[in-house]
């Protein structure tokens, strides 16, 4: 075989190879597909009730007014110690309201319609939770009380040595926006106001000689009482002098002998006379220079049930007759059955109010006003008060409560109170008290008053309103009805 054979036989294998590999793949048989598994539902994320709780705390919170916090004060000698570095949470996103029905979540007072906040259940029996409001109502609670002493001097030196109850808005609106004296009620608000003509059993049991709340003492509420003016003066059975005033002050007292203008019914019983007290020192006019109390009598008898007493008056007249004192009532309701429910309104009020564990005393010149704080939010509600340091220069920690628990060496520590009680807060001095523990407490004060016109005619010796005022004011200063403290460590060891 020749060279060049053998050359073009090799050119003929290497082309063939070439081919053989460039050659198409053959594609592989199709194979039927396997039913794809449906992918399981996502678990619905629910929050739970904790980080809901806090979500809408925490939008409750940015409503809150502090004062600014004063450094710490430094004694000669000894450096203070480190204040720890609380974590501040981020502010969340406040979503849908959370469906655990256990969460009170709602618009907030001062701005409905703009966010949902949360309302401790404690707020509507009385007991301040958060800081959104406390501060502006007492600036304007001083207002209200020192108006008070035009019309009604009694009463002025009563309440500015003992204090009126403050609470909070979302109960302390009597009437809100009074729409109910502005349209004839359904038949079911009517039946609902005949039905409320009884006190509660405490009241009843306790039958307290005096009690007062404030209501509605806030900016919020002078603002909506002003549009409501406005909206009235353009119906047509106003006129343009016509005025809304809302409830400030509601407060009672008990009679032991009542005066002869009262009618009396022949059954057991007490006689109050409730004071209702409206205001308007925010008017734009300027012409209303005190307030205006309206005051009518209520017999409550033994089982409880109360019942508007006759007065004997002008009543707008030009002569006396024995009649229900003419306030301003709802359409399509008696005034004897009204009035009946306002009274169990004000007492059901009045019970409330001395709910909260602690009581806290905010004294301004002269007067007082009386407030109740839940007791796991002293810590976070005075923070803004002035520092007060021990000896060490320790930062003294606020009023609040250890609860029983026992110690690594096994000795057992039982439910106990700490931490300061008297300070300096927003300009004011304050004092906290525990009654019950600490003294009596005023709403089980059952005393009763004489009219003036008995008070001739009997031999015994009377105090006026400031002087027994001060005496109650001096005997909780000494301690009077305190618990002593051997008594709960007796009662704790009983339960146990």
């Amino acid at each position: 075989m020749t060279l060049s054979e053998l050359w073009h036989r090799l050119e003929q294998y290497i082309t063939s190879s070439w081919s053989w590999w460039r050659r198409p793949k053959a594609e592989p048989e199709a194979q039927p597909e396997a039913p794809k598994a449906e992918a399981p539902p996502e678990p619905s994320v629910k929050p739970s009730r904790d980080e809901a709780r806090r979500r809408f705390e925490l939008a409750r919170m940015k409503h809150d007014k502090f004062l600014p916090v004063r450094k710490r004060q430094r004694i000669k000698g000894i450096s203070p110690r480190k204040a720890r570095r609380i974590k501040i949470e981020a502010e969340a996103q406040i979503q849908a309201a959370a469906s655990d029905d256990s969460l009170i979540v709602d618009d907030h007072f001062y701005s409905e319609g703009t966010d949902k906040v949360l309302y401790g259940e404690g707020e509507f029996l009385g007991e301040f939770y958060f800081r959104d409001t406390i501060l502006d109502q007492l600036d304007r609670y001083w207002i209200y009380l020192s108006r008070m002493k035009r019309h009604d001097i009694d009463s002025y030196e009563f309440y500015k040595i003992l204090g009126a109850v403050i609470v909070p808005p979302i109960i302390g609106s009597f009437g809100e926006n009074r729409d109910e004296l502005l349209r004839k009620l359904n038949k079911e608000e009517i039946a609902e106001i005949k039905l409320d003509h009884s006190v509660t059993p405490w009241f009843n049991k306790v039958r307290p000689g005096f009690g007062c709340v404030a209501c509605a003492i806030d900016p919020t509420s002078e603002q909506r009482e002003l549009r409501l003016t406005e909206m009235i003066r353009k119906q047509p059975d106003y006129t343009k002098r016509s005025m809304i005033y809302k409830v400030k002050f509601v407060y009672f007292v008990k009679y032991s002998h009542a005066p002869p203008e009262v009618a009396r019914l022949g059954i057991k019983g007490d006689i109050y006379k409730m004071t209702v007290w409206f205001d308007r020192p925010h008017d734009p006019t300027g012409k209303i220079k005190a307030g205006v109390p309206e005051q009518f009598a209520v017999h409550v008898d033994q089982t409880g049930k109360v019942r508007v007493l006759p007065v004997f008056g002008f009543h707008g007249w030009y002569w006396k007759e024995w009649r229900i004192p003419p306030l301003e009532t709802p359409v399509g309701v008696k005034p004897a059955d009204y009035l009946a429910s306002v009274f169990c309104s004000a007492a059901r009020k009045v019970e409330y109010s001395n709910y909260s564990m602690v009581q806290i005393h905010v004294k301004h010149k002269d007067m007082t006003a009386i407030f109740g704080v839940n007791i796991a939010k002293m810590a976070y509600f005075f923070k803004d008060r002035d520092i007060t340091v021990d000896e060490e220069g320790t930062h003294k920690r606020i009023f609040h409560i250890v609860r029983a628990h026992t110690r690594v060496t096994g000795a057992v520590v039982p439910l106990h109170f700490r931490g300061l009680k008297e300070f300096r807060w927003a300009g004011y001095e304050v004092s906290i008290t525990v009654p019950g523990k600490d003294h009596f407490a005023l709403s089980e004060v059952d005393a009763g008053v004489w009219d003036s016109f008995w008070r001739k005619y009997s031999p015994q010796k009377f105090l006026t309103e400031r002087q027994f005022a001060e005496k109650l004011a001096n005997a909780m200063k000494r301690g009077v009805g305190a618990t002593p403290y051997r008594w709960i460590n007796n009662y704790q060891n009983k339960q146990r």
